[in-house]
């Protein structure tokens, strides 16, 4: 052993034996029944300890019990002293195997400090299990508290714990048993006298024996050693064996009560809090103190699109960012329903917070179904009243096949949540079969459908317990104890007052800006609105067509088109996939038009295209599956008449009416007069036939077709693309029927 060690050995036993002195001057804490309860109700802090315990656990108690240690007033008696329980979460099966040991002794030093002792009663809480988190071989059975979380918990004045616990193996996570950790436990054991040395000794240390003997003197916890020196005495009367070398001790409640008097075995809640004369509805919901939280609310409305999701991450990601002491996002959800890509990019969103940085918590007050029930279940908490539902039926459930593609995405927010990916499924199909199964040897409890718990390597291990009826949705009572739900509150209120917040948090609302686009995108997103923007763009564009050269025509149409386009996609419904189809199938008609005539082969296909774009636009889906679809499809396709209507009504008003107008009349060509060679029958015979290399002259702009005279010939032509104005001289390069095309000699 080194001098160092040696020093801080030391040094660290004698700070912590000075809180001795002032232990010994605290009074016996008084046990009430429920007829002796003070006038005044005793201030209670309940505050919750995570297993295992880590660093960042550590810091958040830490902070807790720090700012109680700060507002308590000195007292006169020991029972009137603030009463600090600390809970260990252990309701569903966690030991506290893992638990860090520096952590660990932060927090016991805290517990024994001087301070500590005198301002405040620290009791350490171990929960009974929940029932459905109990084995059915062995239904009375406790949870065994392991590991360092030893250490905190013989930290505290009381121990409580539920009957059929245990406390032990506090070395679990160490191969051998290391000489400075025995003197950590020692040191802590003999300042706190919770439990006898000896007994917190055999726990981390598994050379040691330890017996329960009667002496003369009264029962006796001993090793070997001092056992033998008893015998040769005469002393012994009896002896018992609590634990042999080879194995670290494990102590049940029934032998924890029975060697100290500072352990209660208490059944459930209720006799906790007769145990030390509180209310028992102070202890109803863990409460959120382990951090001084600052936080930001963000209200979603009762359907979910891309609209909300896109405000959302943004308000979200600028509230950071303007005030980096954000620590806690909360999410009132009363979206009953939503767009699915919308909704798990969203739950993804969340599911990527660090908890350590920032944790998000989402309120359920009423129901949250379908792909809005995702949102809840991606949060790191989620509160909700008794009686509010989580999932059950919805609008528009998945169909097999798209649940199947959704696997991937639904199990990467599962595994960011720490949820069950079957449990995300069957917010998206109720009708899903999940079960709740159990491992043999570690006694962990899963979600899982058959096929999931096929697919997991050890799947002979994992025995169903019952199945998970998640067709009408799981209420607030039944997520709780599944371990879903991290508390029951009925109102923002109480969620507030759960995560002990100093002032409300700040609502995230849309500027004047946002409300700005989103109403505007709103109304051009409507179908009579939509149908207009798509008329009158097809209407301008083939007017534009109809006399290149203006521009006006085109400029608007575009913009029309631009404004359809934004609009759908900002509600939801388009996407690139929807845009590149439009913009492919217009190419595709203008090379038709233009550079292959007569193929209709692109024609037909640009055609199809530029359909199936606009409908998809104004639709989720592409085969409707339900009423609803059923009636927006009609819509999405009148929508889509409404385009080409436009188109059918541009040309008819080119034709008929604009030739006349003041303005239009001097960019069209007029038709010629009855005396024009246009009109006069062509004469039979070869002499007016066109050949192969004939030159002439065009009389009317070829766009690509018009009139043309090649001879003393009047005949219709047609170039390869190019538009050509009048008296431009042509050649002749291909004569098929009456098709002749012809090509600007320059």
């Amino acid at each position: 052993m080194t001098p160092a060690y040696r020093f801080l050995n030391l040094s660290f036993a004698l700070t912590l034996k000075l809180s001795v002195l002032t232990a010994l001057a605290v009074w016996a804490t008084p046990t009430f029944s429920q007829d002796e309860l003070p006038a005044e109700p005793r201030s209670v802090q309940l505050v919750s300890v995570p297993l295992p315990i880590d660093h960042a656990t550590a810091q958040g108690v830490t902070l807790t019990l720090n700012r109680l240690l700060e507002s308590a007033p000195p007292v006169a008696r020991a029972d009137q002293r603030p009463l600090v329980i600390l809970k260990f979460e252990t309701e569903r099966g966690a030991t506290g195997t893992g638990s860090n040991l520096s952590a660990c002794l932060e927090l016991a030093r805290l517990l024994t400090s001087p301070a500590a002792t005198s301002r405040l009663q620290t009791v350490t809480f171990i929960p009974p299990l929940l029932e459905r988190w109990r084995n059915p071989n062995q239904p009375n059975a406790g949870v065994m508290l392991t590991g360092h979380a030893v250490l905190v918990a013989i930290a505290a004045e009381d121990l409580v714990i539920a009957s059929g616990g245990a406390i032990g193996n506090a070395n679990a996570d160490e191969p051998r048993a290391d000489p400075l950790t025995i003197d950590i436990y020692r040191n802590i054991a003999e300042a706190r006298l919770t439990l006898p040395p000896p007994l917190v000794l055999a726990m981390v240390d598994p050379g040691r024996s330890l017996y329960a003997v009667q002496t003369n003197q009264g029962e006796m916890l001993l090793d070997q050693e001092q056992l033998q020196a008893k015998e040769k005495a005469g002393e012994v009367v009896q002896s018992e064996t609590l634990n042999t070398p080879g194995e670290s001790a494990r102590f049940t409640a029934s032998q924890l009560d029975r060697f100290s008097a500072n352990v209660t075995v208490v059944e459930d809640v209720q006799q906790l809090a007769v145990r030390y004369a509180i209310n028992p509805t102070q202890l109803q919901a863990t409460r959120e103190t382990q951090r001084e939280w600052l936080a930001v609310q963000l209200n979603l409305p009762d359907y979910i699109d891309r609209r909300d999701v896109d405000f959302g991450m943004r308000a979200i990601e600028n509230a950071i960012l303007k005030d980096p002491a954000i620590n806690l996002v909360i999410v009132n959800s009363q979206a009953r329903a939503g767009d699915t890509a919308a909704c798990l990019r969203f739950a993804t969103y969340l599911a990527d917070f660090d908890p350590e940085k920032v944790r998000v918590a989402v309120f359920v007050p009423k129901q949250s179904a379908g792909p809005a029930a995702t949102i809840a279940l991606a949060a790191d908490h989620l509160l909700l009243p008794p009686e509010a539902l989580l999932g059950g039926p919805y609008e528009r459930p998945l169909a097999a096949d798209e649940l199947v593609q959704l696997g991937p995405e639904l199990e990467r927010i599962a595994v960011a949540a720490g949820r069950d990916p079957a449990l995300f499924a069957a917010m998206l199909d109720p009708a899903l079969n999940v079960s709740r199964w159990r491992h043999q040897v570690t006694g962990q409890i899963r979600m899982l459908t058959e096929k999931q718990k096929q697919a997991l390597p050890d799947a002979d291990q994992w025995n169903e317990i019952a199945p998970v009826d998640c067709s009408a949705g799981l209420n607030g009572k039944q997520l709780e104890l599944e371990g879903i739900a991290r508390a029951l509150v009925n109102s923002e209120a109480e969620l507030n007052s759960f995560y002990q917040l100093q002032s409300p948090p700040l609502v995230l609302t849309p500027t004047k800006v946002d409300q700005v686009v989103q109403r505007v995108s709103r109304f051009l997103a409507s179908p009579l609105v939509a149908a207009w923007l798509l008329f009158g763009a097809m209407f301008l564009i083939s007017t534009e067509m109809s006399t290149p050269g203006v521009g006006v025509p085109g400029v608007l149409g575009t913009l029309c088109l631009i404004l359809f386009f934004w609009s759908q996609y900002l509600g939801g419904n388009a996407d690139w996939l929807e845009i590149l189809l439009f913009v492919a199938g217009v190419i595709f008609i203008l090379m038709e038009l233009f550079l292959v005539p007569g193929t209709m082969v692109l024609g037909i296909s640009g055609l199809l295209m530029v359909v199936l774009s606009i409908v998809l636009a104004t639709q989720t889906f592409l085969i409707p599956r339900n009423s609803r679809e059923l009636a927006q499809l009609p819509v999405s396709l009148g929508i889509a008449c409404a385009a080409f209507g436009g188109t059918l009504v541009g040309l008819f008003l080119l034709r008929k009416f604009l030739p006349n107008a003041p303005f239009f009349k001097r960019l069209m060509l007029e038709p010629p007069a009855a005396a024009s060679p246009f009109d006069d029958p062509k004469p039979a015979g070869d002499e007016f036939a066109v050949r192969v290399g004939e030159r002439g002259v065009a009389i009317s702009r070829l766009i690509p077709s018009g009139k043309a005279r090649i001879g003393r010939k009047y005949v219709d032509v047609i170039t390869d693309g190019l538009i050509v104005d009048p008296k431009t001289e042509i050649e002749v390069i291909e004569v098929a029927g009456n098709r002749v095309l012809v090509r600007p000699i320059k």
